[in-house]
């Protein structure tokens, strides 16, 4: 932790053994205000074959666990996310780990950070005390087709009458019915498994669609990642659940089971009374090689009219502050390197990318910065493949139904609340 781009949390956070990179006694952030603390962290990793790993702890225990595995002729650079809300006491430790097992393929536990936020970041925000539901399923889900993400476990509620879960066993009927109308953020995660299949995620509201990604691999097989993660607006009584697939039955994890160390999957939601934030897309493919700018013509909602202005591509802050920039997307190839950067005024702040040194197939790639924006600054999101090959897409569209495919969302969090 011996770099650092943002930091307003000095009254209640304290980077501590900041140039260790020892497994047990390395750095860590030691907690100086009891609340609850968003932890986001992401790096991307690299090697030929095996498992590639990354854990969040709150004094040595997992709170967050998560992994990806590829077999050894499908190596190359993945992007590995972990992102937990959760509370923690005064003077309890808050430490990230990643893992390799086999040193094999040129291995990057993690690709170092610098100042443009490229390749790795750690980002821990004070929330104070939110309204959230976590938790998550506690059996696997194995085979085929679709499942309803059971939630007969919890780690964290203090939801009260807002939230009412229905189903909680099974994996075909789980939901949730919102109580209160207002925002609610929905961060799911699983590691799945399988070979030469799709790999899904879908968020609906009332049966109907809000967020929808997949992943595929033409060969390869093993472990990967798969993230939904959107901040959308409920009615009172409205319907929500998640739900995972696989198309293909060859040793298939839908899901990996959760466990209350939040190990292998886990679902939050949190509620948000009151939101300023634009939520859209770009409603057209980007094909082909090269860097291209991600297009912001498609509009999921808007309540940020005085904060923000969308301009062709490009997006006009109008409200300094700080703001979360949350963009993913589905990427198609084969072989080469997929790459996302964020900019502002024309300089990264973000960047990550994925390759795949043999096989192809889409990649979902996700970018989540919150930075302190100034009034007047531009915010650029672009998307790169190195080569056309294997029916290249830098980008699929976003649809107006349910935002499949590819998102932004820009959220104004106001001055830090610390």
């Amino acid at each position: 932790m011996n770099g650092y781009d943002t930091n307003t949390a000095s009254k209640v956070l304290r980077a501590t053994n900041v140039n260790s990179q020892s497994a047990n006694a390395g750095a860590y952030l030691l907690v100086l205000k009891k609340g609850y603390y968003r932890v986001n962290a992401w790096a991307d990793q690299h090697g030929s074959g095996g498992h590639m790993r990354l854990e969040i702890r709150r004094d040595n225990t997992a709170i967050g666990y998560s992994h990806v595995y590829d077999y050894a002729d499908n190596g190359g650079w993945d992007q590995i996310i972990g992102d937990v809300t959760a509370p923690f006491n005064t003077n309890q430790k808050i430490s990230i780990r990643f893992h390799a097992d086999s040193n094999r393929g040129n291995v990057y536990k993690w690709h170092a950070w610098n100042a443009n936020g490229q390749h790795s970041r750690l980002q821990v925000e004070y929330v104070g005390t939110p309204v959230i539901w976590s938790g998550g399923c506690r059996q696997h889900a194995r085979g085929s087709g679709w499942r309803s993400y059971c939630l007969n476990g919890y780690d964290t509620n203090t939801m009260g009458s807002k939230l009412r879960l229905y189903n909680t066993n099974s994996q075909n009927a789980a939901y949730m019915r919102v109580g209160v109308t207002g925002f609610y953020r929905i961060n799911a995660w699983a590691d799945q498994y399988g070979q030469s299949n799709y790999r899904r995620v879908q968020i609906r509201r009332n049966d109907r669609t809000i967020l929808y990604s997949h992943n595929y691999k033409y060969q390869d097989a093993g472990w990967s990642q798969i993230t939904g993660d959107t901040t959308w607006s409920f009615n009172n009584n409205d319907k929500l659940d998640v739900r995972y697939q696989i198309d293909a039955n060859r040793n298939s994890y839908i899901w990996h089971a959760w466990n209350a160390n939040g190990q292998h999957s886990r679902l939050q939601v949190t509620y948000l009374p009151k939101l300023v934030v634009w939520s859209g897309g770009c409603r057209s493919h980007s094909r082909g090689a090269g860097w291209s700018n991600y297009c912001l013509n498609g509009q999921d909602y808007n309540t940020a009219g005085g904060y923000l202005q969308v301009s062709g591509n490009t997006m006009y802050v109008r409200r300094a502050g700080l703001w979360r920039v949350n963009f993913w997307a589905d990427s198609h190839g084969a072989g080469g390197h997929y790459r996302i950067e964020l900019q502002r005024n024309g300089a990264a702040i973000l960047y990550t990318h994925n390759y795949n040194r043999n096989d192809g197939g889409w990649q979902q790639m996700s970018a989540d910065v919150t930075m302190q924006f100034n009034t007047n600054d531009r915010i650029n999101i672009r998307m790169h493949a190195d080569s056309n090959r294997g029916n290249t897409y830098k980008w699929h569209a976003w649809g107006a139904n349910g935002g499949g495919h590819s998102r932004a969302q820009f959220t104004y969090l106001d001055q830090a609340p610390c």
